[in-house]
């Protein structure tokens, strides 16, 4: 590693942070702008995976200093969108995204973190809109499916919520969180066998100790009750 190379800094320490070393991630964008003081995508770096280490505080220093040395680049306002969201600060998070998409509309992912920023905010149509604009941009490998049926579910539409979960699945084969989503919405339309059959591919997909596993079992148990006594 040539010790005056700033590239060479920032690449290590994106294998590092894509291994799990964050500390060695951080330690690697530090020097990388040490060496490089304008370098946007050093401070945008070690923003990430100081948010990842939970030094929101940290990542939204970065976070500024990008906005300084390039205050049209979308990606630092994208970033300090979700510094903003961490921290709870859901209007701010909003807005940073929104100025993230005024400067590149096509930014991947800048619609799908609006969205989770509306949603959580309670602006369950502005988060349908940008999972909408999520979606469009990748019809075959969108994250949004899931989200926008959550929010689908919300406004009621279970059938709405059922096909976007449907399509999430084939995104996300193996995550059960989909199939207890799309468990959910079978109960609430009354359709207790597919309600059993994903609350038991959920179960069977999720791992001893994941979080929602004892919320699923509770929920099977309930819809194989509620089976019972309609038979």
């Amino acid at each position: 590693l040539d010790p005056h190379f700033t590239g060479a800094y920032a690449a290590r320490g994106a294998i590092r942070q894509e291994m799990g070393d964050l500390d060695g991630a951080i330690a690697d964008y530090t020097e990388a702008v040490r060496l490089y003081p304008y370098f946007v995508d050093g401070y945008c770096n070690r923003a990430a995976a100081r948010r990842a280490k939970g030094d929101l505080d940290g990542a939204l220093a970065d976070d500024m200093r990008a906005l300084e040395i390039d205050p049209d680049y979308a990606r630092a306002w994208n970033d300090r969108g979700l510094t903003r969201q961490a921290k709870g600060d859901l209007e701010g998070a909003v807005q940073d995204l929104t100025e993230a998409i005024r400067r590149d509309p096509l930014y991947p992912g800048a619609h799908y973190n609006r969205g989770l920023a509306r949603h959580a905010d309670g602006d369950v149509d502005g988060a349908i809109a940008d999972y909408d604009a999520d979606i469009g941009a990748d019809p075959a490998g969108s994250r949004a499916y899931n989200n926008r049926g959550a929010a689908r579910e919300a406004k009621g539409d279970l059938d709405g919520a059922i096909s976007d979960y449907t399509r999430a699945l084939g995104v996300e084969q193996q995550n059960p969180g989909v199939y207890g989503n799309r468990a959910r919405a079978w109960r609430a339309k009354g359709n207790l066998a597919g309600a059993a059959a994903d609350y038991a591919t959920a179960l069977r997909l999720a791992p001893p100790g994941w979080p929602g596993r004892v919320a699923l079992e509770r929920d099977l148990a309930a819809v194989q009750a509620a089976s019972s006594r309609a038979d």
